[in-house]
């Protein structure tokens, strides 16, 4: 179990706005799809938290330019790719496991600003991912917990990179041991697809296996949970003073009660990691 991190608990009151209140038709309240209140929480064409100064230095060493293409395989609305196009004025090819995410991005992007270099989303199943071209740079976020079958999905990612390619993975990992932890399995059951936490050790033989030399093993849960409370109190800041209609308190509940029902268990037992890692010259792949 890691250490070094206080449990903690973001159980707390719930705000006036999700309190019961007698219902006047002519009171306006406000009304947000889960998607915007996505966005509420963590910022425009963002759905889980991501620190954007973070997120560019982490990319630094990914030798991102004009010249080179990457494959953004968990684009969510698209955010941390049309960051890397703002910043790199490079090409990002974007795949997204979630059609509603991928169908808000499209129609986001008409409204957007175009920026040098280019983005295109698309809706996939990773569980099935295959990709032809070959690329300089692969990053996904939040995504491998949730892939079965994960030695298929990092042998197609292998595949699709150029000699020498560059590798960026930030996501959860958890012992065995600790999967059975009641704040673990009550997090899990408030994820909206199937679940299969690697250990940080499976993750590292994996990447040996197709290839992969592995340049930083990096623990970032303490950023995360810091950019979990940043983004709940961006949510009390938005929600003062303001009434909602009744969908939208579900949503809300919903949405918080998952976040710290996460946040939770990244204190007894899951970390978020960062793998960065070089696509190494191999036959037979």
């Amino acid at each position: 179990m890691p250490q070094g991190r206080a449990a903690g608990s973001m159980a707390a009151a719930r705000p006036e706005g999700l309190q019961d209140a007698a219902y006047d038709p002519n009171e306006k309240r406000v009304q947000l799809t889960a998607i915007e209140l996505m966005q509420k929480i963590w910022g425009e064409g963002f759905n889980t938290p991501l620190d954007k100064a973070e997120f560019l230095n982490m990319t630094v060493g990914l030798g991102l330019s004009p010249e080179k293409s990457a494959l953004d395989l968990s684009a969510g609305l698209g955010g941390p790719a049309r960051l890397l196009v703002e910043h790199y004025k490079t090409y990002v090819n974007c795949f997204e496991r979630n059609a509603d995410l991928v169908a808000e991005a499209e129609k986001q992007a008409t409204k957007k600003k175009p920026v040098a270099g280019s983005i295109a989303l698309k809706h996939y199943d990773p569980e099935k991912f295959s990709y032809r071209r070959r690329v300089d740079v692969v990053l996904f976020r939040e995504l491998f917990y949730a892939i079965r079958d994960k030695s298929l999905f990092l042998r197609a990612v292998a595949e699709c990179m150029k000699p020498g390619g560059e590798l960026l993975i930030t996501d959860f990992v958890c012992e065995a041991v600790d999967l059975d932890h009641p704040s673990i399995s009550l997090w899990l059951k408030t994820e909206s697809a199937d679940t299969y936490i690697p250990s940080k050790a499976l993750v590292l033989a994996l990447l040996a296996q197709y290839g992969f030399e592995v340049r930083v093993s990096q623990d970032l849960t303490k950023n995360y949970l810091r950019n979990i409370r940043k983004g709940l109190q961006r949510l009390l800041t938005f929600m003062e003073g303001k009434k909602f209609s009744s969908a939208t308190k579900v949503t809300l509940v919903n949405q918080v009660d998952q976040w710290t029902k996460r946040y939770s268990a990244l204190h007894v037992g899951v970390s978020y990691m960062r793998f960065h890692a070089i696509r190494k010259v191999r036959n037979g792949l």
